[in-house]
């Protein structure tokens, strides 16, 4: 019996642990204006949260007045060490930044490539990947 309710217990937690795992919620101040899929974000301070696993991420400016939802696909990590940290990763080209993922927590988002970064790739730039540490 006493087996079952230790049993019950760690599936339990693990019940909620791992939903939670799936969460983000951060602030960062961002040097540049930056796009996401097709919208565009002047540089500021941004909050970046999704609720759930599969719920799309929210951005939102330090403002309130500028706000979009976008759908995320999970990355597969290549390390468990290697991204420990919170972080944004864009493609750049020349002043043009187009976000591309997201880590929190050892886990990986993904974003849709843009309108406008598929052109720039379909037109043979080369797009430069810069890396964006969140101070948590």
């Amino acid at each position: 019996m006493r087996k079952r309710i230790v049993l019950l217990a760690a599936l339990c937690v693990l019940g909620v642990a791992v939903p939670a795992y799936a969460q983000f919620d951060f602030k960062v101040t961002l040097p540049f204006a930056f796009q996401v899929e097709n919208k565009e974000f002047p540089a500021g301070t941004y909050h970046f949260k999704q609720e759930a696993a599969d719920k799309g991420m929210y951005i939102r400016n330090d403002k309130g007045n500028l706000t979009g939802t976008f759908g995320v696909s999970p990355t597969p990590t290549e390390s468990p060490f290697e991204k420990d940290k919170t972080w944004l990763a864009f493609h750049r080209s020349g002043d043009k930044y187009f976000l591309f993922e997201v880590w929190a927590r050892h886990k990986g988002w993904q974003l849709p490539i843009s309108a406008a970064e598929k052109q720039l790739r379909d037109s043979g730039k080369e797009l430069s990947e810069v890396k964006v540490n969140v101070k948590m």
